[in-house]
């Protein structure tokens, strides 16, 4: 086993090279740790994706662009489908096979909702994989882990995949009155691949997976309390604990359901790709989290989503100087929701929405016959509606893309500009005010110029990368006087520039090592969301400057014990990565300090079977990693404290 470490590199995305793609592969996933995309935030430079109490919404930022609402800015794509609502990213997935991180806006191939980037997950298809595989894990905090896959090839033209796995994400947080824990996260996951290839030009791949997600949420504590709070003298007591009095529950259902084909002639490709999303959720929450009886919500939500895309592209090496790739798709989303206030009427809101689109894009290799040169052309027309109570409004989006690329030797440099978007649509919940019930889309232009260097060949590699990004109409959370909720308004403008440099080295056979470090300035250009006062020049929430990520690890070669080979080798490993300087408001008046934390692991091998025990945040950093105002108080959530355990894979 060796340590997990991203590459930077070009991947075949769609049919069309991206210049700037992180990739993870099975074992680094499993390496380095990641159960969901919220664990990327260590180990990807220049994303975050908080942990905001429950997996009914998830914040997901990169490079200064993101989005705390229902409307996400970088996208989630599984086997090629995409996941439009938010609420379905927050999701434990055991059987992946890889994972893409793409930074910058990848509108013009994916559309909207991916201006920030994109997040690609492809789990293992039972042809190239066989067998059985049966994982275990345990740690403190009650936390543990089983899962059972299997992986059988009937034939060469034939193979099917099952799985279903059970997680408990531990309980670290307790109630400072009851001293009950309140943060229990129990999943259960079922998963199952038909793939047929009748022959060498077609491909049929069914998938389907259902999980069952239960959590108790939202392990909030008071932090803030304005001076003019009419309840302050009886909050002061709630200040620094968790002391809800009122239920704070959330319970998922989720169905994916997908089929892709694909046939190939000789010199072109046609493929269609059909995916459907079913999301029912309830979510109880206590509105001002404190021992008082002030506010409670119940919001359900019933979700059907279906997709569907179909490309034609050329195949490689057709066309000596060119490969393309063109496409049409369209989705349609039905989104039903009940919302009820702890006191009032409840309400039901239907929110249907829908797009279509056709995309092409074009590379061309050593342009004007110069060697090395090649030039990537891609434009993007979508046209999207929405609607809600009886109003409607359209959208045409004009998304292009270029990239030029120079290759040599030893590695290659790039430039790359684009333009992506991420959609409109309307806050239900304050349909009494007509002026607050709509937003507008966002829009982002990104420039970028990286490299990717290999100096020593197949030992050392280098990735660097600048960029800069200009956001408008800035879509941006604000939450009403005495309003228990959050709406989304247009906010004005953003700008967000940075870098990112990785390293990855191979010292040794034995040893390895990795470093990357990622900057991101993110400020507001044009700000008018906070009743009128400006916060021109303050910097984006939910945006780290920086982020460091360092490790290494160590392949020991075991002997022989008794006459007898007990283990074949022991992996020791160890990654510190930090984050920071974050700010959690507009108006920059809470912010957290960088942070950093160490983990390490050791793990044994032998043939079929891995142990390993481990250890995260071995210091007890302890930091918030989600902040927000509420009723003029504000309200945070802590991170994980130390954590240790164990693990097994046996595969047979």
């Amino acid at each position: 086993m060796r340590i997990a470490h991203f590459v930077i590199a070009l991947f075949l995305t769609q049919g069309i090279f991206s210049q700037n793609a992180i990739s993870f592969n099975a074992e680094d996933i499993r390496a380095r740790g990641v159960f969901d995309i919220r664990d990327l935030t260590t180990i990807v430079p220049g994303l975050f994706v908080s942990s905001s109490g429950s997996a009914h919404s998830t914040a997901v930022f990169m490079r200064g662009v993101g989005s705390c609402g229902s409307s996400p800015a970088v996208g989630l794509y599984v086997d090629g489908i995409p996941w439009l609502n938010n609420s379905s990213f927050n999701t434990k997935i055991n059987e992946i096979e890889q994972i893409q991180i793409l930074r910058g806006p990848q509108s013009a191939l994916y559309g909207r909702n991916a201006m920030g980037g994109l997040i690609r997950i492809t789990t293992k298809n039972p042809i190239d994989y066989q067998g059985t595989v049966i994982e275990r894990s345990m740690a403190n905090h009650y936390a543990h882990y089983t899962a059972v896959s299997h992986y059988q090839r009937f034939s060469e033209k034939l193979g099917l995949s099952a799985s279903v796995a059970y997680r408990s994400g531990g309980q670290y947080f307790n109630h400072n009155i009851s001293g009950l824990k309140v943060d229990a996260d129990r999943s259960l996951r079922a998963h199952t691949r038909l793939l047929y290839r009748p022959d060498e030009a077609s491909k049929i791949d069914f998938f389907a997976n259902y999980e069952l997600c239960s959590q108790d949420a939202f392990p909030f504590y008071l932090e803030r309390v304005s001076d003019d709070d009419y309840f302050k003298d009886q909050l002061t007591q709630d200040i620094g604990r968790i002391t809800s009095n009122d239920d704070n529950t959330y319970l998922r259902h989720m169905l994916n359901v997908g089929l892709k084909a694909e046939y190939n002639w000789s010199g072109v490709t046609l493929g269609n790709v059909l995916g459907f999303q079913l999301l029912n959720d309830d979510l109880k929450m206590d509105g001002d989290f404190t021992h008082l009886s002030l506010s409670t919500v119940q919001q359900m939500q019933h979700s059907r989503t279906l997709t569907d895309e179909i490309t034609l592209k050329s195949r490689p090496g057709v066309w000596r100087h060119w490969e393309w790739s063109t496409g049409a798709g369209f989705s349609y989303q039905w989104l039903h929701q009940h919302f009820s206030p702890g006191s009032g009427a409840s309400r039901l809101f239907d929110t249907p929405a829908n797009s279509a689109a056709l995309y092409h894009q074009s590379r061309f290799f050593d342009i004007f016959n110069a060697k090395g040169w090649d030039v990537t052309l891609g434009l993007r027309l979508e046209y999207e509606h929405a609607s809600y109570s009886g109003d409607s409004n359209d959208w045409w989006q004009l998304m292009p893309s270029f990239s030029m690329q120079y290759s040599f030797a030893k590695g290659n440099v790039y430039g790359t500009i684009s333009r992506g978007y991420r959609s409109g649509g309307y806050n239900c919940h304050v349909s009494d005010v007509p002026s607050l019930c709509l937003y507008k889309p966002e829009y982002a232009w990104s420039y970028e110029l990286g490299t990717h260097l290999n100096p020593v060949k197949n030992k050392f590699f280098i990735d660097a990368s600048v960029f800069l990004t200009n956001v408008s109409d800035l879509q941006m959370g604000q939450t009403r006087p005495f309003w228990v909720g959050e709406i989304t308004r247009n906010a004005g403008r953003s700008r967000s520039f940075g870098g990112e440099l990785s390293m990855r080295a191979q010292l040794s056979d034995r040893l390895q090592a990795h470093a990357s470090y990622g900057y991101t300035h993110a400020s507001f250009t044009e700000n008018n969301l906070s009743s009128g006062v400006s916060c021109e020049g303050n910097c984006v929430p939910f945006t780290p400057q920086h982020a460091v990520d360092l490790g290494a690890n160590y392949t020991i070669s075991l002997p022989k014990m008794l006459g007898r080979q007990l283990l074949d080798r022991m992996v020791v490993s160890a990654n510190w990565h930090g984050l920071g300087k974050i700010y959690w408001t507009e108006d920059n008046q809470v912010s957290e300090p960088f942070y950093s934390a160490l983990n390490a692991k050791i793990t044994f091998c032998r043939k079929h079977l891995e142990f390993g025990v481990w250890a995260a945040n071995i210091y007890d950093s302890r930091c918030r990693t989600f902040y927000f105002q509420r009723m003029n108080r504000g309200y945070a959530q802590l991170n994980k404290p130390f954590q240790c355990g164990f693990e097994m894979k046996l595969d047979f």
